[in-house]
Parts: structure tokens; sequence; C-alpha cells
């Protein structure tokens, strides 16, 4: 009889723990992911983590947007504050809290003027809002006007 060394020990011990787990202790799903070959773990992202650069997402829209039928406007950002002006004589203020920029625009000196409630998207690769989606009306008026204001960078 073959005399059992300490290292063949370690090896049957560990072999009897393998089957244990994988016959046993995993549930189907467990037992899919363990049979993944290694170079496919690589592709997969935990449950309870999120794809993020370093340094994480900025607020920050300051910056040229092209507003389609709406124009091109131009914004500044200090903090929370927000404006900016768009072509012929538009002028924008407002405050971005988390994704969502609300605020008044006037034009023609103030005579034509409403409000307006965007929020901010990333639609690309980058950590700063590329896109900026939502409504606006007139003054004086109760309803949201049908036509979105859509704006990228």
């Amino acid at each position: 009889m073959k005399k059992i060394t300490s290292n063949t020990r370690h090896f049957l011990l560990l072999g009897a723990i393998m089957v244990l787990v994988t016959g046993l202790g995993l549930d189907a799903q467990e037992k899919n992911q363990a049979a993944t070959p290694q170079s496919d773990k690589n592709l997969m992202v935990p449950p309870d983590v999120s794809a993020m650069p370093d340094g994480g997402f900025l607020s920050d829209v300051e910056g040229t947007w092209n507003c389609g039928e709406f124009g091109t406007v131009v914004l500044q950002q200090k903090g929370d504050k927000v404006t900016g002006k768009y072509d012929p004589d538009g002028k924008i203020t407002g405050t971005l809290k988390n994704s969502r920029l609300k605020g008044k625009w006037s034009e023609e000196g103030g005579s034509t003027r409403g409000t307006f409630d965007l929020v901010t998207s990333i639609e690309r690769k980058t950590n700063r809002p590329t896109n900026l989606r939502g409504k606006w009306k007139n003054a004086g008026e109760r309803d949201w006007q049908p036509t979105p204001l859509e704006c990228f960078n």
C-alpha cells in the first residue's frame, strides 16, 4: 500500500471540497457562470457595479448646443446657475439640479418670454451631457407646446 503524503492529502481535500461546492452548493445560475470560459468572464459586469468614467459624470452644460429649428444656443454655467443666448436676441436663465435644467427664456427685449424644463442625457462616450430634451411654453400659457425642445452638442 502506498503511503499518503501531505501534498496528496491537500489534493484529495481540495477535490472533495470542489465536488461538494459544484454539486450541492451552487444553484443553476451559478453553475452556468462557473462553466463560462475565462475569456467571457472579463466581459460580464457584476449587477452592483455601474460603468462610470474616472471622476464620475459631470453636470456641466456649458458650451454650444444645436437645438434644431430653435437654432444655436450658447450656455454658460457657474455652479448650478445657467445663462445663455440664442439668435437673434434670445436669452436664457435657469438652474441645473441633478440632470434637470429648468428656467426662463425671453426674446425681443423681453416682450416674448416663457419657461422651459429640460433633462440632460449622455448618449456617447463622454462624462458630460450630450443632449438636452424637454418642453417649453410661452408666458401665460397653461399647456406646454406640442413641439419638444431637443438639443445636442
